[in-house]
């Protein structure tokens, strides 16, 4: 199976690497190439590779605990015993819910949890800059939007200015004109597409 081709970091068209910008060459209007409708490149690592970095440290609080646990026990010819003490203590630590043990207890508990902390705050971190990114190209989104609604409110009164040019029937279609034809109906779509409802302002 071919790989699909890596979405590039920035728009082949106007070079934003976030929302589009305003095209050179084609005053007012924004870019609107394709490739600002594809999701951006997720950060941090895949899913299947942050569950193997889990996993690996997993793997590794259980041979620290089975290695501790076994240098407590003795060895006999049926295999590992365990203390009488030990063992009434861990009974109860099994039947006690986290927030009632004790606060050396706890930390235990926390010094386990801080081997998986570097990698569960890298990926927060990440996840956070991508919520901040997210809001940053909303934002510079909407501002593109609105100053397109505002190119078109330009345009809209540009054009019916000079409408009646626009007004002298075909002579070979006297029931169409180059505005009834063309520019109206182009007009309509571009309004339309901007949400724009109503008549052309300046």
């Amino acid at each position: 199976m071919t790989a699909p081709t890596p979405r590039p970091r920035s728009c082949p068209n106007c070079h934003s690497i976030g929302a589009p910008r305003i095209v050179p060459g084609i005053p007012d209007m924004p870019c609107m190439d394709v490739w600002h409708d594809a999701p951006p490149a997720p950060t941090g690592p895949e899913p299947e590779e942050l569950r193997e970095q889990l996993a690996a440290i997993e793997h590794q609080r259980w041979a620290d605990w089975q290695q501790y646990m076994h240098s407590l026990c003795t060895v006999t010819a049926d295999g590992l015993a365990i203390p009488a003490k030990l063992a009434e203590r861990w009974e109860r630590q099994i039947g006690t819910p986290y927030a009632n043990l004790t606060e050396v207890e706890k930390d235990s508990d926390r010094e386990q949890v801080d081997r998986y902390w570097p990698v569960v705050a890298a990926q927060v971190s990440a996840l956070q800059a991508d919520v901040a990114r997210l809001e940053r190209e909303r934002n510079e989104a909407r501002a593109v939007v609105e100053e397109a609604k505002r190119a078109t409110r330009r345009l809209s009164s540009a054009l019916i200015a000079v409408s009646p040019l626009l007004e002298t029937p075909y002579t070979d279609a006297p029931e169409w004109t180059p505005w009834a034809r063309f520019v109206a109906p182009a007009l309509k779509r571009l309004r339309s597409s901007m949400g724009m409802t109503g008549d052309a302002d300046a």
